[in-house]
């Protein structure tokens, strides 16, 4: 069965509701997209990995109440969010074949939140990670939308061998955002003289023909 044909998560575990899984997707996707406008010339793959890892832990944190069923069950490096109870951990990564096995393993945090489930649950044998890879649309006119970089973003399930036998996954939509309004760069405040007052004088300005030019 190819990545395609893989069932969504929520007809294996029903706590992962499609309309919570697909808005967290989004969330992510989001955040993820606004690296490309912080890129700097020091930057390696390193530092950009850490900083994607590093901005969703934080936006998770902040949405905690605003994103629904998203709960942090640990907000540390290795953090663990559940979604409906369930737990999910964050990576960036290929999607279709992951090069982080490590991420595929499941810390302290995580095993004592599957224990909410008890072990008949079918929770148990999925563990379920959200990975984020970007990508290069080829499909938009204009060079800048072409070469801007969009995401990939999918919860992902692996069975007790590692295959993948779920994924949904979401694509973002690059755009190019608005600029924020910097005073600093705008001109100094120009300081205009005050107009000159002139007294009507009614003869004289009443002296116009009907076709607006003087009667002279």
């Amino acid at each position: 069965m190819s990545n395609d044909q893989l069932a969504p998560c929520w007809e294996f575990q029903p706590y992962l509701a499609e309309s919570n899984v697909r808005q967290l997707l989004a969330e992510i996707a989001n955040v993820l997209e606004l690296l490309y406008y912080h890129k700097h010339t020091l930057d390696s793959n390193w530092s950009e990995g850490v900083r994607a890892y590093d901005w969703v832990r934080n936006h998770l944190i902040q949405s905690e109440g605003t994103i629904p069923g998203l709960e942090m069950v640990s907000k540390g490096l290795d953090y663990v969010v559940a979604l409906n109870q369930v737990p999910l951990q964050f990576s960036k990564d290929c999607i279709n074949n992951p090069k982080k096995r490590h991420r595929l393993l499941r810390n302290k945090v995580e095993h004592e939140q599957l224990s909410l489930f008890g072990d008949i649950e079918p929770e148990q044998d999925i563990t379920w990670r959200v990975l984020a890879e970007p990508f290069i649309s080829e499909e938009e006119d204009g060079e800048l939308e072409s070469t801007l970089p969009r995401w990939e973003v999918a919860l992902v399930g692996f069975n007790a061998y590692g295959a993948q036998v779920s994924m949904v996954s979401h694509q973002s939509t690059a755009s190019v955002p608005l600029m924020p309004l910097n005073s600093s760069t705008l001109p100094d405040e120009a300081e205009i003289g005050k107009a000159t007052l002139r007294r009507r004088n009614i003869d004289k300005d009443s002296d116009v023909s009907n076709n607006g030019t003087s009667g002279d």
